[in-house]
């Protein structure tokens, strides 16, 4: 059984030090709507130049990678045990706080590591051209949400380690509930750059060539 004293906020006997109750929920929202506008200024940026592309993906790339659709996936379902082990902690169930992070965690990782096999598949099809703008326009989506996804597993790692640690518990949660609200974010965010992609590459783009080096 877990102490309960690990389990609850640290006592303060000064007044004007005690957190304000809300307040980092409140700056949880304040952070999405800002990297909202973040990704939503790319997304446009990205609508801009598909829009006035004659051709679009231009001759010799595609948007073909089975690594995205996996990527895709694993991202999902991380989102899924990481509802998991939030709802396990809001019952008391440490066990599954830190099952269900560590699996979010691992899952975390390998998404990182499709998206650099992705980046590197991309080059392979000599879509890495610096006047390319569809290689450009997917870098830079998809490097900016990895970014923020590494961004995610850097404070996850401190909140894994306090799981383990016994430092959560029913009444006193905020790191596993900071780190659903981001992570269910990144998901979302995913989902709409993965669509936009996709629906954005519908065009009449010249058969694509096989990876060089490919016999």
């Amino acid at each position: 059984m877990m102490d309960q004293a690990t389990a609850n906020p640290p006592e303060v006997s000064d007044e004007r030090l005690r957190p304000i109750p809300g307040a980092g929920r409140l700056g949880m929202w304040v952070l999405l709507a800002s990297l909202t506008m973040l990704f939503g200024a790319s997304i446009i940026g990205y609508l801009v130049v598909r829009m006035r592309s004659p051709e679009w993906p231009p001759p010799g790339t595609s948007l073909t990678s089975t690594g995205l659709w996996i990527s895709t996936l694993v991202i999902a379902f991380s989102s899924l045990t990481q509802q998991l082990a939030y709802d396990g902690i809001k019952r008391g169930d440490t066990a599954a706080l830190k099952r269900y992070l560590s699996i979010t965690y691992v899952c975390g990782l390998v998404f990182l590591g499709f998206q650099t096999f992705n980046w590197f598949d991309m080059v392979g099809y000599q879509a890495a051209d610096a006047h390319n703008l569809f290689a450009f326009t997917f870098y830079m989506l998809t490097g900016l949400h990895a970014l923020h996804v590494f961004g995610g597993v850097l404070p996850m790692t401190v909140v894994l380690v306090k799981a383990f640690k016994g430092r959560y518990g029913a009444d006193y949660y905020p790191g596993p509930l900071y780190s659903t609200m981001y992570w269910h974010f990144l998901t979302v965010m995913w989902f709409v750059i993965f669509a936009i992609l996709f629906i954005g590459s519908v065009g009449s783009g010249a058969p694509l060539p096989p990876p060089e080096g490919a016999v």
